[in-house]
């Protein structure tokens, strides 16, 4: 009885995603600011796309094959719908009763090693104030360290994709404003947070990256995988993602934009915003194909380095920054609920090379479930 209405669950949720990822393609086909045109779906593509993903899901929709495929300039079968990805891959290969625990900032610290991260004023885990060495300490305590702050950043610890609530203050004449100019208390910002937040320094970025935009902290998402028949650590894409001009996030949901890296770590001249249209230029700064992003390398083998720590997650988004100092800095790992479609839309299919050894592997594999899915 317990599996039946853990399958009726399941269905239903399913059902909803499907409701919801198809929206979101419509809005983006029927986006009226967009200044293009979807190219003609070849029929025969098409097919061997419907075909490709049969053995884990009858009749998928084409519309993310249309929009990959007419925003990229490149036709592929093994384009990943959102559905097939959210809805399979992802709970196949990473486990999500173990998502939320290690998606946790507040203790990064604790488990990964050999790599940079922003240094910790305070956390708040379940309502509990604590510093950077897991001491608890006490409200007057907590608000007493921002005092002593000139700047700081505060954001979700848990659940902060999107950009979602991630603040920048800055002190002036003793008081703390966000970048939009609202004054507001340690205490009374702590009230609006309530739990499970965490608050650290503000990472002055290195200039290449600010020049792009000097508001945001522009970071480097490099989307990893964990091998199924080797284990090794590959790296299947890399975008630089760039904040709107007075944004202090980079996110395309709060106006970014995700700009194309080829797999030399340069720019390919392209860049994409959240409703897939085609830009060369970004806040003015025109995006010159073959620039090679600073310190390319040392982000790419932090990344890897870093990957092989997640043993529960095989598909991994790293956010990483190079600071004023030309060192790596580990802002973000996405386990879950990963962004795919910036990828598709400016460097073809998701997996390329390794898609048939994925989907080998997901006909065959029972999926981890949780509901946490927010659109």
């Amino acid at each position: 009885m317990l599996l039946i209405v853990k399958r009726c669950i399941v269905l239903a949720f399913d059902l909803r995603l499907k409701y919801n990822f198809k929206k979101k393609a419509l809005k983006i086909i029927f986006n009226k600011k967009q200044e293009r045109i979807l190219t003609n779906l070849p029929a025969e593509v098409a097919s061997e796309f419907k075909e490709f993903w049969k053995p884990v899901l009858n009749n998928t929709d084409i519309l993310w094959l249309k929009i990959y495929g007419s925003v990229s300039g490149l036709w592929d079968k093994r384009y990943v719908s959102e559905r097939i990805y959210y809805s399979i891959i992802e709970p196949c290969l990473n486990n999500k009763a173990f998502s939320k625990a290690y998606n946790d900032k507040n203790f990064y610290k604790e488990f990964i090693s050999g790599i940079k991260l922003p240094q910790t004023y305070i956390k708040n885990v379940d309502g509990v104030f604590y510093n950077d060495e897991n001491a608890a300490i006490s409200l007057k305590e907590a608000c007493a360290i921002i005092e002593n702050s000139e700047s700081f950043m505060i954001k979700p610890s848990i659940d902060s994709g999107g950009g979602r609530n991630v603040n920048l203050y800055r002190k002036s004449q003793d008081v703390f404003t966000d970048n939009r100019g609202e004054a507001v208390k340690p205490d009374e910002l702590f009230k609006r947070y309530k739990k499970n937040f965490i608050v650290q320094e503000v990472i002055k970025s290195h200039e290449f990256y600010a020049d792009f935009n000097p508001s945001s902290l522009n970071t480097v998402r490099v989307f990893t995988y964990r091998s199924v028949s080797d284990e090794r650590i590959h790296v299947l894409h890399s975008i630089l993602r760039v904040g709107k001009q007075g944004s202090v996030t980079d996110n395309q949901a709060s106006g970014g934009f995700a700009c194309g890296v080829t797999e030399e770590g340069c720019l390919t001249g392209m860049a994409v915003n959240k409703l897939g249209c085609k830009l060369n230029e970004v806040n003015g700064i025109n995006l010159v194909k073959g620039v090679k992003l600073e310190g390319y390398e040392k982000i790419i083998e932090a990344a890897v380095k870093t990957a092989k720590q997640f043993l529960y997650s095989r598909l991994l988004g790293f956010d990483l920054c190079i600071d004023s100092e030309g060192e790596v800095n580990l802002i973000e790992v996405n386990n879950v609920n990963n962004e795919i479609n910036f990828y598709q839309m400016l460097n073809g299919s998701l997996f390329g090379e390794f898609s048939e050894e994925i989907l080998a592997w997901i006909s065959t594999k029972e999926k981890s479930f949780m509901i946490d899915f927010e659109i």
